[in-house]
């Protein structure tokens, strides 16, 4: 009599399925597992191109958006889910710098424009980089302006604009009395 010892290994599963995602192009994200959300218990995760057969992708040099679908997979054992799950991602474009006309000195205070001279909004900051962002100032300087689209996508950098406030002139009156007027 032969004893065999027969091993049966599990199948790879999805312990959380992937979350379609929208990013902005340059982002510095182009790992479809990180972006996906995906995770597999008993296995990786491995991407392609089709829902079937299709081509294994590079899951760190992902550039552009698409369609793509993730396996569970063990590459140790060779266990394979059968179904591959669908991951959409979008990556939407960025706006161009903002660009404006000379702003003129202002006096006392200035509320920032939300567009540019194109239209396109904005949003303004103290700094080219980082910063807090603001909407007024009342101190002269150069401020930073940035492009946002409608998928809140920003420009890859700021515009600086120098802004000139003046101090508001203060007027004193002083009242002045006159004698009364006589005729001759």
């Amino acid at each position: 009599r032969t004893t065999y010892t027969i091993n049966v290994n599990p199948i790879p599963s999805f312990s959380k399925n992937p979350t379609n995602k929208s990013i902005c192009a340059d982002d510095g994200e182009d790992n479809l597992t990180t972006l996906s959300g995906v995770t597999v218990s008993n296995g990786s995760p491995v991407w392609y191109n089709a829902q079937t057969g299709g081509s294994k992708v590079n899951a760190a040099d992902i550039v552009n958006g698409g369609t793509y679908w993730v396996a569970a997979e063990n590459a140790t054992t060779g266990c394979k889910n059968a179904t591959r799950k669908q991951f959409v991602l979008t990556v939407n474009p960025r706006p161009v710098e903002p660009t404006f006309d000379e702003i003129d000195a202002q006096c006392g205070s200035y509320t920032l424009p939300t567009k540019d001279k194109n239209q396109v909004s904005v949003n303004w900051y103290t700094a080219a980089t980082g910063g807090n962002k603001i909407t007024s100032v009342t101190n002269s300087g150069t401020y930073y302006a940035e492009a946002v689209n409608a998928n809140n996508c920003t420009s890859a950098s700021r515009t600086p604009v120098q802004i000139t406030i003046n101090t508001k002139p203060t007027i004193t009156a002083s009242k002045t009395s006159c004698a009364p007027y006589e005729e001759i």
